[in-house]
């Protein structure tokens, strides 16, 4: 019964107070598997995909969004992965000075600018963008 009682704390759950009849829903939390943190941009379970990394407050967010959406209804599009830069876990990679590593081996080694497009094929990086011009001709946007 105890270990029963630490799971059920452990969990994490969403309520959303109806005022219908005073009743309570409750909704399992959800997990986003388009988006990766800095550290598991190498390991992805697929062979050959995009890494799209970028501040989300930034005000040219929207607009690189929707350029990645624009990609992906091609039917040969590649997955593609969202990085946010914003995000706590990832914010020591992005550079203050405005400073990166294209050149990085392993996700320690990472450092970004404002917007960057990463090509990873067999866990390594292929291809590393920086320039939005750049990013669009190899998605063909």
């Amino acid at each position: 019964v105890d270990s029963v009682y630490g799971i059920c704390h452990s969990l994490k759950v969403v309520k959303d107070k109806k005022t219908i009849d005073n009743e309570e829903t409750v909704t399992a939390g959800v997990i986003d598997y388009d988006k990766v943190s800095v550290g598991t941009i190498l390991n992805r379970n697929i062979n050959e995909y995009y890494v799209i990394v970028y501040n989300q407050k930034d005000e040219n967010a929207m607009y690189y969004s929707a350029i990645v959406t624009k990609y992906l209804k091609n039917d040969k599009a590649k997955k593609v992965f969202f990085c946010d830069l914003d995000n706590e876990l990832n914010a020591k990679f992005y550079s203050k000075d405005k400073e990166s590593n294209p050149k990085a081996k392993d996700a320690s080694e990472f450092s970004f600018k404002d917007l960057t497009l990463i090509k990873v094929k067999n866990g390594k990086v292929d291809k590393y963008i920086e320039d939005l011009d750049t990013i669009k001709a190899e998605l063909s946007i």
